[in-house]
């Protein structure tokens, strides 16, 4: 069984990953961010949410061949949303000054066995620092970006200077009797 199999009986989604990929594909200028991003260059944890970002003069071509495609938009201050009515994916398009040129200098990664374009693994963490800070989202969410940010650290160890030092210790820990005197 693949991933994409798992993710199509988890979150009852028949093709539509491929479908928002596809409308992207077309016009270029994307990348997938959050959680999927950060499976990209990890070992995968399944999310409902697709976050991506595009060139924003391409945001309302692509809304609009989703929109023919039966999905359904909704707008919020920071994302353009769309979902496919019985499909547990959530599909959003941040709007977010802060994500604006993550597409910029993407890769193309496999994400549920497909090749897809994503932000550069500096992006990701950059982007799941910023929401693991945000002391407006609440616990819950915060608490996994602190999950994916060491899920990131375990498997990049590399990048170590890039996450912060809570990140760190967290992964590697000092050796016994040190960490109580660090934290």
């Amino acid at each position: 069984m693949t991933d994409m199999d798992i993710f199509a009986r988890a979150y009852n989604s028949g093709d539509e990953f491929a479908q928002v990929v596809a409308a992207c594909e077309k016009l270029g200028d994307y990348c997938v961010i959050g959680g999927h991003g950060v499976n990209a260059y990890s070992h995968t944890v399944f999310t409902a949410d697709l976050d991506l970002v595009i060139a924003s003069d391409k945001l309302e071509t692509v809304a609009r061949d989703l929109v023919a495609q039966g999905f359904i938009r909704e707008d919020f201050e920071y994302s353009v949303n769309f979902r496919k009515p019985g499909s547990r994916l959530m599909v959003q398009f941040s709007t977010d000054e802060f994500y604006r040129d993550f597409y910029q200098g993407a890769v193309t990664k496999q994400v549920l066995d497909m090749p897809v374009k994503v932000a550069a693994i500096e992006k990701i963490i950059t982007g799941k620092i910023a929401a693991w800070q945000d002391a407006s989202r609440r616990p819950t969410k915060r608490l996994k970006d602190e999950l994916d940010l060491a899920r990131l650290l375990e498997d990049n160890p590399g990048l170590r200077h890039l996450f912060p030092p809570k990140i760190v210790m967290t992964v590697f820990p000092p050796p016994s009797g040190r960490a109580r005197e660090l934290r």
